[in-house]
């Protein structure tokens, strides 16, 4: 009892440091230690998310449908199996998985799969991990743009808009809408009991400029729009009727459209549009008066956050903050709008790759904090950030600090152990941060600038006495790197194939890694040089 008063006293202290340095206009790093019995942790999860702990909450987004994007970094069935319930307990209310090249097509689509792709019995026990806990699932399929992993493959090149161009499917041969209809066929037969299918369709470029597209724009006097719109009904309408699903889309291709013209191209009734923008002020980038325009046109309007993957293409760490202003500020436009605007729910996108041919960013456990954040503030709107902050570090049953800032001005060099799906995935990315801003600052250290530059490592000329002060810096960063390299092996064949772990492995950490290594050999072999030759070399 003293231990836990002791606890509660320290996180109030730093608490209110944290409100005083704010306030002063310092930028600040949130740490905050949670050393809360592991029993007490499901009861308090069990409290905060049946609606006992906070009161006067406003309900904002009844349905919160969390992304799974599975494309190139697919979790084991073993890890799914802790993932789903987790994600249900911390209060989804269903999955928008997009599989891309990790579902198993077959037959005709039989080279599309990855080599590392889900097999059809791993799709179904999904399927039923989702039913068990009571989460809707929501196939999404490419069925527009984002169709590298289409349209990369040899076989494929012909529907390829444009030549150079792997994203955007060509709309106007026909053998392009065989290959859509034939992918969303097979999706929905995996996919029984789903109600609904995302059929993507967003960053639609290049399109209308083949000969094809060409004669088709001329021949029915169309704009390009006019093409797409063509195109997304096609597609929608054949969800719609021959597979009873109801599609949703993305928006940002209609935000240059009128009223009028949405609702002539007749998708409004057919079409479930969800508006994404994963910026810290939606509406720095979206008119309030997009959102009236959407909702006199469409039936059903759905907001699209981000709680992961959307801070940089090579980010590996998850910045909490950016993503819980994301979240408030959707919150601020769905209360303030409430009036004209209905949202069906809000979309939680959690992206594992910017587009297929991109570097993997934040892994899915690596992002896990960020969603019990930002799902705790949807739910408790009118909570503080730090209050939100403490407790998600209750909920993950964390002790150490729950990372809000991983910019320059991340100031901790303590790692959090939580208890959490993939937990010690999340311990070890902090480990690989605190090593590239440790050796970011060694590099900057003027002993090694002036001592240990690439012209000193090229030409092997330098003073091994001065040099033998740094060998301390270097090696502990060497030790830190072998040691992280362990660690993040360990951590993630628990989750992920070789693949992936060597994907991660060549990503973020060997370049830093590699770099200590060369800085260590040269200094080793310029310290043990008696002699040097006369200048110019």
């Amino acid at each position: 009892m003293v231990a836990t008063v002791k606890n509660l006293t320290i996180k109030k202290t730093i608490s209110k440091l944290i409100v005083i340095l704010t306030a002063l206009g310092l930028s600040v790093t949130v740490y905050m230690y949670n050393q809360f019995p592991k029993a007490s942790v499901a009861a308090e999860m069990s409290r905060t998310f049946s609606g006992d702990m906070f009161e006067n909450k406003p309900v904002i987004f009844k349905e919160k449908i969390v992304h799974l994007d599975l494309k190139g970094a697919p979790p084991s069935l073993a890890y799914l199996r802790e993932f789903i319930p987790f994600v249900k307990n911390i209060g989804a209310t269903g999955l928008l998985v997009e599989y891309e090249d990790m579902f198993p097509y077959s037959g005709k689509l039989g080279n599309i799969p990855a080599k590392n792709a889900y097999s059809v019995s791993d799709i179904k026990e999904l399927v039923l991990l989702a039913e068990k806990n009571d989460l809707e699932l929501i196939p999404l399929v490419q069925t527009f743009g984002h169709l590298e992993f289409v349209l990369k493959l040899e076989e494929y090149v012909l529907l390829r808009e444009v030549p150079n161009w792997h994203q955007v499917i060509c709309p106007s041969r026909n053998v392009s809408k065989e290959l859509i209809f034939a992918m969303l066929k097979q999706v929905k037969d995996l996919h029984p009991k789903s109600k609904r299918i995302h059929i993507g369709s967003d960053e639609v470029y290049n399109f209308g400029e083949c000969n094809d597209c060409a004669i088709k724009l001329q021949k029915n006097r169309w704009t390009k729009m006019n093409l797409f719109l063509s195109h997304v009904f096609d597609v929608a309408s054949y969800a719609k009727t021959k597979l009873g699903l109801s599609p949703m889309m993305w928006d940002d291709e209609f935000r240059v459209l009128t009223e009028e013209d949405i609702k002539a191209s007749g998708l409004g009734d057919i079409v479930e549009i969800v508006v994404w923008q994963y910026s810290r002020n939606v509406l720095d980038y979206l008119r309030p008066d997009l959102f009236v325009k959407y909702s006199n046109a469409f039936k059903k309007i759905w907001a699209a956050s981000a709680f992961k993957g959307a801070t940089g293409a090579d980010s590996f760490l998850t910045p909490v903050g950016h993503h819980l202003a994301n979240h408030r500020s959707w919150s601020d436009l769905a209360l303030s709008y409430s009036n004209q605007v209905h949202f069906s729910g809000i979309v939680l996108t959690g992206w594992q790759r910017y587009d297929h041919f991109s570097v993997l960013c934040e892994l899915l456990p690596v992002g896990l904090p960020s969603l019990t954040a930002s799902l705790i503030l949807i739910d408790n709107y009118t909570l503080t950030d730090i209050a939100i902050v403490e407790h998600a570090g209750l909920v993950l049953d964390c002790d150490g600090p729950l990372v809000l800032d991983v910019g320059p001005f991340y100031l901790s060099d303590l790692v959090s152990r939580c208890s959490f799906p993939g937990s010690d995935v999340y311990s070890v990315m902090q480990k690989l941060l605190i090593l590239k801003r440790r050796y970011s600052n060694m590099k900057e250290i003027q002993g090694l600038r002036g001592w240990l530059s690439e012209y000193n490592m090229n030409h092997k000329y330098s003073s091994p006495a001065i040099l033998d002060r740094f060998i301390g810096e270097i090696n502990s960063n060497r030790i830190d790197a072998e040691s992280i390299h362990s660690e993040i092996t360990t951590s993630l064949e628990k989750i992920y194939d070789n693949f992936t772990i060597t994907e991660v492995i060549e990503t973020y950490l060997n370049p830093v890694k590699a770099d200590i290594e060369r800085m260590w050999e040269k200094r080793t072999e310029i310290s043990q040089m008696n002699f040097f030759p006369r200048r110019p070399f």
